[in-house]
């Protein structure tokens, strides 16, 4: 075997060594067989790519709007100009599991692009990425976007971090990812009440769901005539207002009328939430109030030759010098207290 020492190397050698090495490497490219012939040739490259022959190289492009393609398509702004890349038959499988996992190197990239890890073998051309229309979220396709579920926090009036008790991210019935609650978590209570009120004898029955959430749920009550007592109280007995409140925090309240014309009538009064407090979460001590109305007789005895007078059973002879309006509130406060939800303060307000 000869042996040059780089010392006693000439540059003419040197050159024709240098020109002989390319020439075999060239002419070991040119004997290469091409991959394919036509497209049918290529091996399947995944549910969202479509195999091509481009020049005896099998190729892949991305399906756009196909759920697992690596690219969550949940906007309709372009992205990247087009690139391909050839197919190894070798080692597709693997090319496409590392590339699946590899971030994008993008210095534009969203927030949103940021907690998905798109396929990098084909990014989208900017006419490809025009035509694409919002489907793509964390509901109807996780597997490009990314799971939806997760626990949420906000910042309480003090500064402090609280982690909600209720309030998750999750799917709704739009298939939208946003602050929501499980309907399992909500527990459904009765309370009962007997309750007099200036002659009048009420029964009633309160059911509400704990939590309670605002702009969804109501507190329903049940409101029994029992018993008058007192007979300068004129039938029937109106319900004016019915309202939810903790002080004088009003929650809700129905101002429709309700009319209880006898005793044993009942009416059913539902009033819904549709105020909360400043956080998506808080406890309140809740009551009801029902706003009544009725005629309540005003009498005085009636004085014959200036002497009181008497019927035969010895009775005060009375007669009815006037009728008011009377307006008195009935109020029942409830047992437990109560969580009230806030899903729009929830999105206002949490932290992932």
């Amino acid at each position: 075997m000869l042996k040059f020492q780089n010392s006693l190397m000439s540059p003419m050698l040197l050159t024709l060594s240098l020109t002989i090495l390319l020439t075999l490497v060239l002419l070991a490219g040119c004997g290469r067989e091409p991959q394919c012939q036509q497209d049918s040739d290529c091996p399947a490259a995944g549910d969202c790519f479509e195999s091509m022959c481009d020049a005896g190289i099998c190729k892949a492009t991305i399906i756009a709007h196909c759920c697992g393609n690596g690219i969550c398509e949940d906007t309709v702004k372009p992205r990247a100009e087009l690139r391909v890349e050839p197919i190894l038959e070798n080692n597709l499988s693997d090319n496409l599991s590392d590339e699946a996992d590899a971030a994008p190197d993008d210095e534009d990239a969203t927030p949103d692009d940021e907690d998905i890890t798109p396929n990098t073998l084909l990014e989208l051309t900017s006419e490809a990425a025009a035509e694409r229309s919002p489907i793509e979220n964390k509901c109807t396709c996780p597997e490009d976007c990314g799971e939806c579920e997760r626990n949420i926090s906000y910042t309480s009036e003090n500064g402090d971090t609280v982690i909600a008790q209720f309030i998750k991210m999750l799917c709704t019935e739009l298939r939208m990812c946003e602050p929501s609650y499980r309907k399992e978590d909500q527990v459904f209570r009765s309370e009962f009440r007997e309750t007099e009120l200036d002659g009048i004898l009420f029964n009633s029955i309160i059911t509400y769901p704990n939590p309670i959430v605002t702009n969804k749920d109501r507190v329903v009550v049940e409101i029994e005539l029992v018993e008058i007592t007192d007979p300068r109280i004129v039938l029937p007995i109106n319900i004016t207002s019915a309202m939810i409140l903790e002080g004088t925090g009003l929650f809700g309240q129905n101002l429709n009328r309700y009319s209880l014309d006898a005793p044993e009538q009942r009416v059913q009064i539902a009033i819904p939430i549709t105020q909360s407090g400043n956080q998506p979460e808080e406890n309140h001590q809740l009551s009801v109030r029902l706003s009544l109305e009725y005629i309540y007789l005003h009498e005085k005895q009636v004085i014959s030759d200036g002497l009181l007078a008497y019927d035969l059973y010895g009775r005060p002879v009375m007669q009815i010098v006037r009728d008011n309006v009377l307006k008195p509130n009935l109020a029942i406060g409830l047992e437990q207290s109560m969580t009230v939800i806030d899903l729009t303060a929830a999105a206002r307000q949490s932290t992932p």
